[in-house]
């Protein structure tokens, strides 16, 4: 996938109301990738899913961290530590 194929997936992965809250550029073991901070309010939670995308050797990494919004900031350390120890050969 180019790096358009994966926001235009990211635009119809989640459903319609989404809001996107921040966009930035992070690294991920000496890889640019893309990491999206994204609101749902879906029926019955609100979440919020932090979106890191990237290509590496023609191959697409996507992950996704998910979490009810009341939980997000308590869950943030964790996403990090998996994002930080995440490698890629």
């Amino acid at each position: 996938m180019s790096e358009q194929e994966i926001v235009n997936y990211t635009q119809i992965y989640f459903p319609k109301g989404y809001q996107q809250i921040s966009s930035n550029i992070i690294t991920i073991d000496g890889n640019k990738a893309n990491q999206n901070i994204i609101v749902v309010n879906d029926i019955v939670v609100k979440t919020i899913s932090e979106q890191v995308y990237f290509i590496k050797n023609e191959k697409t990494y996507f992950i996704t961290f998910t979490t009810a919004d009341k939980d997000f900031d308590k869950e943030k350390a964790n996403f990090d530590i998996i994002l930080n120890s995440f490698k890629v050969d």
